[in-house]
């Protein structure tokens, strides 16, 4: 998981990234928590691509989790 919406476009899209190794019809759940604009970048990169996007990001506070 990333909070930085740059850097998970830069993994998601790059020319290795998870689109471009993801077959038609995959399923890429991502659980950043990142902002609506790479998200929806992301949602319309999958589905030109053929492929299914859901955003289902992690919300909480570090030190509880890491607890």
């Amino acid at each position: 998981m990333h909070a930085a919406g740059d850097a998970v476009e830069s993994m998601v899209l790059g020319a290795e990234g998870v689109v471009a190794s993801l077959p038609d019809g995959a399923l890429h759940v991502s659980s950043s928590t990142i902002s609506v604009a790479p998200s929806r970048r992301l949602a319309e990169a999958h589905a030109k691509a053929g492929q299914h996007f859901v955003w289902a990001p992690v919300f909480g506070r570090p030190d509880v989790a890491a607890g």
